[in-house]
């Protein structure tokens, strides 16, 4: 018989934190049946050896390079027929009873497609894990953000200020959100996979987790968020072993194909076109810093971000280009 939940990890240079993951899984989910499966995108770090090494009864595939989340995610969902399907992070630690209980929930209540809980750092504050679908202008205030802090940091309070996001901070039991549960962890069911299908490999990572609810709301499924549950996230520890502007690409190519396939042409030109500017503007604002420091203040460095800028508007350029400037 086989087991009624599957849990999907996927490498990439996760190190030692992908072991205490897999231990929290086994220490954690005690009613329920379960495997695990590890997708290594080819790390170098030796993590993937160790996982073999600790854990000879967890499921291994590698790949022979770095195929995305996204795609190494789907390699999980195709081989495993189990009713229900955990996407984690291999760089969370799960609590005692959170899976249960999730799946308690979700085998009640077959309409749930998505769960998600509450995500704490490991100083215990809380992540952002129910949010809105992303548009402009939030995207607008995010860049601005990154670029030109002391403006965007204005604008992004103003937007996101009155966000439902607020009010899901106040519930302690189980709430459908409107839009979507990112993060760490996602808990799927299957029969949700087999109606709106399986992660979106245009994403290679960001906004996949968009893209899924975005289609779980067209089909009716409910996202439910499991705030009494706590999962710890260390934010990003492989993508660490990254230059930064390899997360700023990704992230900006992402939004932009969210855009183009579910907002059309108009929306995706618009966001192309603030990328794009202000990516131009912050890369010759730190270009014209850095000329100025060496004219008049030689012993005063600063901090060179052209190359995050040029990630932004690269991300800009190849997606025209995937799209053969259809943009169909």
């Amino acid at each position: 018989m086989s087991p009624i939940l599957t849990v999907s990890i996927v490498n990439w240079n996760a190190g030692e934190l992908i072991i205490k993951c897999i231990d929290s899984v086994y220490n954690t989910i005690k009613k329920h049946s379960f495997k695990v499966v590890v997708v290594d995108n080819n790390s170098t770090d030796g993590s993937i050896q160790e996982v073999e090494r600790n854990f000879p009864y967890v499921h291994v595939i590698k790949n022979d390079e770095n195929v995305g989340y996204a795609r190494a995610h789907n390699q999980v969902l195709k081989s495993t027929e189990s009713d229900y399907v955990l996407l984690l992070n291999p760089d969370c630690l799960l609590t005692n009873g959170a899976v249960d209980d999730m799946l308690d929930y979700l085998i009640r209540n077959p309409d749930v497609g998505v769960a998600g809980p509450k995500v704490l750092s490991k100083d215990g504050k809380p992540y952002k894990t129910v949010v809105r679908f992303p548009d402009l202008g939030t995207e607008f205030a995010g860049i601005l953000k990154s670029s030109f802090p002391l403006v965007g940091n204005c604008l992004f309070k103003l937007h996101t200020a009155s966000e439902e996001v607020v009010k899901y901070r106040k519930e302690s039991r189980p709430v459908e959100v409107s839009d979507t549960i990112s993060g760490p962890f996602l808990l799927l069911n299957r029969n949700m996979i087999k109606e709106v299908g399986m992660l979106n490999e245009d994403f290679f990572i960001f906004s996949e987790e968009n893209d899924l609810c975005w289609r779980a709301k067209q089909k009716k499924w409910k996202r439910i968020y499991f705030p009494d549950k706590i999962v710890y996230h260390f934010l990003g520890e492989s993508r660490k072993k990254a230059p930064l502007e390899f997360s700023v690409y990704h992230m900006h190519r992402s939004r932009l194909i969210f855009f183009k396939k579910h907002y059309g042409k108009k929306f995706f030109i618009l966001l192309s076109l603030i990328y794009f500017l202000v990516g131009i503007c912050a890369f010759c604002m730190c270009k014209a810093k850095k000329v100025i420091y060496l004219c008049f203040s030689r012993e005063r460095r600063t901090v060179d971000h052209s190359a995050i800028h040029l990630a932004v508007i690269r991300s800009v350029f190849d997606v025209f280009f995937e799209s053969g400037f259809l943009l169909a």
